[in-house]
């Protein structure tokens, strides 16, 4: 997952930066139980530092993250 989105931001980086990127959860296929944290925070980090390279991307499009049902999350957050 992390190639293809590192090839759609340096594409879209190169045309023209949308306004925003809107990811929704489910942001895990698998369930990993009492690793759920640990995986989670591992693979924003990595998230993190692929958008980081795109600059262009960082400063000029807002990154939104909607969690999905199977994600960790407080219960009265919307929109779920």
């Amino acid at each position: 997952m992390f190639d293809k989105l590192d090839k759609l931001f340096e594409k879209m980086e190169e045309f023209c930066p949308p306004v925003a990127f809107v990811f929704m959860g489910n942001f895990m296929s698998e369930s990993h139980g009492s690793e759920l944290m640990t995986v989670s925070k591992k693979l924003f980090k990595r998230l993190t530092e692929l958008i980081a390279k795109y600059q262009v991307l960082v400063g000029s499009s807002q990154f939104v993250f909607v969690p999905g049902l199977a994600d960790p999350c407080t219960p009265h957050i919307l929109p779920r």
